[in-house]
Formats: C-alpha cells, structure tokens, sequence
C-alpha cells in the first residue's frame, strides 16, 4: 500500500500535521484541552505483535485513571482486526465478560 505513488508522501504529511501544533485548527482548541484530560473509563488496547506502535504503547496506562489493558495480538500488525478477526474477537469479548 505505501508504495503507490503518494501514499507515502501523505501518510507521513498526515503524521507531521497531527503533532504541530502550528498546523491545528484554533477552532479546536477546547477540543484539544479536553483530550489532554486523562481516561477515566475501563480501557482494552489491542495491538499487533509485529506493529511497529507496539513499544509506544506500552507506556501509554499513563494517560488512564481507569482500568488499563494492553494486549498484543500474536501474528498480526497493524491491521490486527484484519489480520487475526478471530484472535480479536476472542480477546475483546474475555475481556467484557470480566
């Protein structure tokens, strides 16, 4: 997929708008106070074994003050929904029958 002319180029353009902030819309200033707010609800996060965002994730309970579940789905990216439907299954409804 990123190799078809422009993909790669916007994939990583999308990336670099997200964290500067001199690209934000100041409409969405008091959006983007209230998403600094710490999660308070019961958090699943799922990720791919092989996805790269792994190791970032790790440290991201930090950001909870609620229950925080950081899973890795085995032979899966980061697609994991597409890559092992049956696995995240599995695992999301274990973890809303507990």
């Amino acid at each position: 997929m990123l190799s078809q002319p422009g993909v790669l180029t916007a994939t990583l353009g999308y990336y670099r708008a997200m964290f500067d902030p001199e690209k934000t819309n100041p409409e969405h200033a008091d959006l983007r106070i209230k998403m600094a707010r710490p999660i308070g609800v019961p958090t699943l996060a799922l990720c791919g074994a092989q996805d790269l965002r792994a190791e970032l994730m790790l440290d991201q309970s930090q950001y909870f003050t609620g229950e925080y579940d950081f899973q890795l789905i085995d032979q899966a990216g980061h697609f994991l929904h597409r890559e092992q439907p049956q696995a995240v299954t599995k695992t999301i409804l274990a973890w809303l029958q507990k």
